[in-house]
């Protein structure tokens, strides 16, 4: 997107700005989203503070990053990837089996007690 601006109003000073609006965004936006839910996780977990928690993830991740390069995370986005697919098959198959039916799972049809 900052290519295009840059090119279409002309001008490197509204390139700049727009790359630079688009990481502020990025970081305070989905960044943190996932350092927050990441550091719950291990407070849940570990009954750590979440302080605590979200300093830990990011020397981990960070350590992770530096020393195995951009081809670990593509690596660990693609194992993530597959662990979710299939935690959604097995979720689905485990509501299915239980509930009985789809309409039943979809909240249709359930008797009011």
């Amino acid at each position: 997107m900052p290519e295009y601006v840059g090119r279409r109003f002309g001008g490197e000073r509204i390139r700049m700005y727009l790359s630079a609006l688009s990481l502020l965004l990025s970081v305070f936006t989905k960044i943190s989203t996932d350092l927050y839910s990441g550091a719950l996780f291990i407070q849940v977990c570990l009954g750590w503070n979440l302080y605590l928690s979200t300093i830990l993830m990011l020397v981990v991740t960070a350590l992770y990053t530096i020393a195995g390069g951009l081809a670990a995370v593509i690596y660990t986005d693609t194992l993530q990837t597959f662990i979710m697919i299939i935690g959604a098959v097995i979720l689905t198959i485990t509501g299915f089996l239980l509930s009985g039916n789809y309409r039943t799972l979809a909240g249709k049809n359930v008797r009011q007690n």
